[in-house]
């Protein structure tokens, strides 16, 4: 057995997606596959991004003591955090949609 720099326990990176997918490298995951990864990585992190900045405008909601321009700023934080998670939700759905009709589906 020959030494590789990717060399992991039990065998290499090779072997083991070899083993996961049946075939070989290029059999791994297809172009709708990886779309379909990689929206969903992206929608972790904006779904936490938004939930960060929500409780970010709520904090600073708290904390604005009365003053209107900080309270204004706060309702902002938070209606901005809300819309950029729908609009990602929405980009998440046409993406779907676009990969259904690649694949021979209808919207």
């Amino acid at each position: 057995m020959e030494l590789t720099p990717f060399r992991i326990i039990g065998g290499t990176i090779q072997d083991g997606v070899t083993a996961a997918t049946g075939g070989g490298m290029r059999d791994a995951m297809n172009l709708n596959q990886v779309l379909t990864l990689i929206t969903n990585i992206l929608m972790v992190v904006i779904g936490a991004l938004a939930v960060f900045f929500i409780i970010f405008g709520g904090v600073k909601y708290l904390t604005s003591g009365g003053d209107k321009d900080k309270v204004t700023s706060a309702k902002n934080t938070i209606l901005y955090a809300v819309i950029g998670l729908v609009i990602a939700l929405l980009a998440r759905v046409i993406v779907q949609l676009v990969l259904n009709a690649m694949n021979g589906g209808t919207f």
